[in-house]
């Protein structure tokens, strides 16, 4: 027999023709397609093969699919809200990008774009800036004006952080690897890589355009690195490798992506943290629950205990459908959003109640609780993170992908006790505003001082200017060298993103 086709990319499928003699109908659907696949070419999507599972897609490349979609419906006269298309979108596909949000101008079109890229932003031709900070220190509007009259005075945070993205790369002493991983012959989709040499004991960065492969590199790496330390068993795994060499003396392998912790309506950033235990004995100790012979069990709103409310049972809201299988959620009538009875609110710690403390920020409860190790270095290391500003009581359903990431770094942060491991993140940056990058660099680079090694697919320039190590992907082999090294050699995508 012979072997299968090819999968054939959107920009080799980009133009259609009507064989001779087509039926109008025939010729009218074929320019359809094409239009349509042409879309999707001229958004730097043209990599992507017809068969491509959608569940496989990055949450950047189903952004941009949406944008391009609604670029082919030549509608007029319409405002279209788009939240993050330039998502994981690589620099050099910005442009692309851009021209075809100004494609929706020209037919009386407006475009309302949510977005932290600084090349979306510059190319805007309004700018709305909210703030003055994160969480219940949001929501005003700080700045509303022209890009370049916003730069140019350099008074919001924004502003502020464009001086530190344009500033000229400067030569720093990275870390030198302590020992090395080799893996060989790895298959990625189509592309085969020869060799792979990684440094350990070190923040690395793997950087490429849009589909080059960074995610199944990663994928690789974690499949090739769990077997070799025992985590996994050889016979289970896709022969995506030919064979993987790490030294002794690693614990774990962790992929640190975007999905959701959990899917209980119950579970909350405090119970998460699994630091709820040491807050509920807290108030089992004030004079209230004493003299009423309250135990911790009762001011949980987890178990059927009678302190949590009967009517919402602990939740603090109720859902009522209001038909075609959609829900709306309300304010629990009974407790009012408390989760507790009334009773159990008079039982008071420094003047709060239970309550209060679930409302409390991360950051407010760290110097509320300060007198806890445990419960102080878990709330200290989300502030370390950019996270001080997540509520105890916000339920985990309601975090974003880039959040929940950063709540599963965390917890390499306080377990130190753990011994090295190896952490894979997958576009750490991806729907983070630059001070937010800031944030992550820290909290990377603190995980690499404990002992771990990490490894980041991402082309954000503050990642890899605070890398040790960038690999860039091509089609055969992958070399990893300082950012020095890469911007000295001046010819590749990660050079140009770090001299710009």
């Amino acid at each position: 027999g012979e072997a299968p086709a090819e999968p054939r990319a959107l920009a080799s499928a980009g133009t259609i023709s009507g064989s001779a003699g087509a039926s109008p109908s025939r010729l009218k659907i074929a320019a359809d397609i094409a239009r349509r696949l042409q879309s999707l070419e001229a958004i730097g999507l043209g990599h992507l093969t017809l068969g491509r599972a959608t569940a496989t897609l990055s949450h950047g490349d189903v952004c941009r699919i949406l944008v391009a979609q609604a670029a082919v419906l030549l509608t007029t006269d319409t405002l279209f809200v788009m939240e993050e298309p330039g998502a994981g979108c690589h620099p050099a596909d910005v442009p692309r990008l851009v021209e075809v949000l100004r494609s929706f101008l020209s037919r009386r079109n407006s475009v309302l774009v949510v977005d932290h890229h600084p090349d979306v932003i510059h190319n805007a031709d309004h700018v709305l800036e909210l703030g003055p900070g994160a969480g219940a220190r949001g929501g005003e509007v700080v700045a509303a004006d022209a890009p370049a009259v916003l730069e140019a005075t350099d008074t919001t945070v924004t502003a502020q952080a464009w001086s530190a993205i344009t500033a000229p790369f400067s030569p720093r002493k990275c870390r030198e690897p302590n020992d090395w991983s080799q893996l060989t012959t790895l298959w990625l989709g189509s592309n085969t890589l020869a060799e792979c040499r990684w440094p350990l004991g070190t923040l690395g960065v793997i950087t490429g355009r849009s589909g080059c492969g960074k995610s199944s590199f990663l994928e690789t790496l974690y499949r090739a690195w769990s077997v070799a330390i025992g985590k996994s068993d050889p016979s289970t795994q896709p022969p995506t490798w030919e064979q993987c060499e790490l030294p002794p003396g690693w614990t774990d392998v962790v992929l640190v992506d975007q999905t959701p912790l959990n899917r209980q309506k119950r579970s909350t950033v405090v119970t998460w943290l699994k630091i709820y235990d040491e807050l509920r004995e807290v108030f089992a100790n004030t004079a209230e629950a004493k003299r009423r012979g309250w135990t911790a069990a009762q001011f949980s709103f987890l178990s059927p205990q009678r302190g949590r409310c009967p009517v919402c049972q602990g939740l603090g809201r109720r859902f009522v459908e209001t038909g075609l299988q959609h829900q709306e959620t309300v304010t629990c009538p009974e407790c009012r959003g408390t989760r507790f009875r009334p009773e159990f609110l008079e039982a008071r710690y420094r003047g709060l109640s239970i309550h209060d403390v679930l409302m409390r920020t991360a950051t407010e409860a760290a110097t509320l609780f300060r007198h806890l190790p445990k419960v102080f270095s878990r709330l200290h290391a989300l502030a370390e993170l950019g996270l001080g500003y997540l509520v105890l009581g916000q339920p985990v359903l309601s975090l974003s992908g880039g959040e929940v990431q950063r709540l599963k770094l965390a917890s390499r942060l306080w377990g130190r006790a753990t011994g090295p491991a190896l952490l894979l993140c997958d576009t750490p940056s991806m729907g983070l505003h630059t001070l937010d990058i800031a944030a992550l660099v820290r909290g990377l680079q603190q995980l690499v001082d404990l002992g771990h090694t990490v490894v980041v697919a991402d082309h954000h320039r503050g990642l890899l200017d605070a890398a040790d190590w960038i690999g860039e992907l091509d089609a055969k082999t992958m070399t990893a060298r300082t950012p020095e090294e890469i911007v000295q050699a001046g010819n590749t995508q990660a050079a140009r993103i770090l001299s710009r």
